[in-house]
């Protein structure tokens, strides 16, 4: 589950591609996309009133100042009088805690549509490329409303004459519950173009993930997995961006489930201490956390790995560290573009 710790980074070490030798391979990846599109319908909704055309971006003035919450969004009357399990009125599971939030609503929705940060990304001390953590718009999912979260990394061209990387991962999140609908990927390195998809089932509390992987020298390799997941359990991607809807005071210990690739986690979060962060887009006040796993009742090694998150409401991720074998990777703050949270 290393790849929870440093999957912000989980596209960096791969091999040298062209584009245009992945967009070649599109037509073989159909069948596990078909697969995926018999269980999952995505429709857009229209864009709301409230939500810009262009991003507002950060200010260096206001890095310093300790912000208040721009919108406060209570759950809705839907969320209210219909909770998630019958006859429940608090937040569920307990293990995560019901400290800001109203049932699995967070009180304060941190995520504004059009946000997007972007982080320099550190290999042995050398700039290995961009990494942007995004909200992109609504969308309805299994016609239901939902968050759509993703990624992107892009090496930079000095990099790229070792490592090319131009990949991507994307989840559908359900808006009034907080829980994961499907999460997709495309990895694309010198020897092999991986896609991954998965979707999250709650009726059935099951996963199930598809994966196809078309090597250099032309052969394929597929596999399918279905196994059974924890109620209000997140995958790798929506557990960077959930990080965010809980409170990060000192001392604040709290736990949530993770499924990913037929195995399911628990992730503790450690909030150890706020620090002043220098930053290329200037000072920023954070809270540090330090992220553990545990597997089937064993906590996992992951080695020293810690989250810097802006010290207010909003919580964006503006560095990461992680030690891992191959060495350190670093995620250091560029820019961040605020986007526009609904009223």
């Amino acid at each position: 589950m290393q790849k929870l710790i440093y999957g912000l980074f989980l596209f960096i070490v791969v091999g040298c591609t062209t584009k245009r030798v992945m967009e070649d391979n599109n037509a073989r990846f159909k069948d596990i996309n078909e697969e995926y599109a018999k269980v999952v319908t995505v429709d857009s909704i229209p864009e709301e009133k409230t939500i810009p055309k262009t991003p507002k971006r950060i200010k260096k003035s206001d890095l310093s100042k300790k912000s208040k919450p721009e919108v406060e969004i209570k759950a809705s009357s839907t969320a209210a009088t219909q909770p998630t399990v019958e006859g429940d009125k608090k937040h569920e599971p307990a293990i995560e805690g019901a400290e800001g939030f109203i049932l699995r609503r967070p009180i304060v929705d941190p995520y504004g549509v059009g946000e997007k940060v972007v982080l320099g990304v550190n290999y042995f001390n050398v700039e290995a490329g961009d990494l942007s953590l995004n909200v992109e718009p609504y969308k309805v999912v299994n016609g239901k409303k939902a968050y759509n979260f993703s990624l992107d990394i892009k090496s930079t061209k000095m990099f790229s004459l070792f490592y090319a990387v131009d990949n991507s991962a994307e989840t559908f999140v359900d808006f009034e519950n907080m829980i994961p609908i499907t999460y997709s990927s495309e990895s694309k390195e010198t020897a092999r173009r991986k896609e991954a998809r998965a979707y999250f089932d709650w009726t059935k509390n099951e996963a199930t993930y598809w994966e196809k992987t078309i090597k250099k020298d032309g052969k394929e390799d597929k596999k399918k997995l279905v196994w059974d997941i924890e109620a209000y359990t997140q995958n790798i991607i929506s557990a960077l961006f959930y990080l965010r809807a809980f409170p990060l005071t000192p001392g604040k210990k709290f736990a949530f489930r993770v499924a990913d690739n037929g195995k399911n986690y628990l992730f503790h979060a450690e909030v150890l201490r706020r620090e002043k962060l220098s930053t290329k887009i200037g000072e920023l006040n954070t809270v540090v956390v330090r992220p553990t796993f545990e597997l089937e009742d064993q906590f996992k090694p992951t080695g020293e790995n810690l989250f810097w998150l802006t010290d207010d409401d909003r919580k964006f991720i503006v560095r990461i560290e992680s030690k891992i074998k191959i060495g350190t990777l670093v995620g250091k703050v560029k820019s961040i573009e605020r986007g526009l949270r609904e009223n």
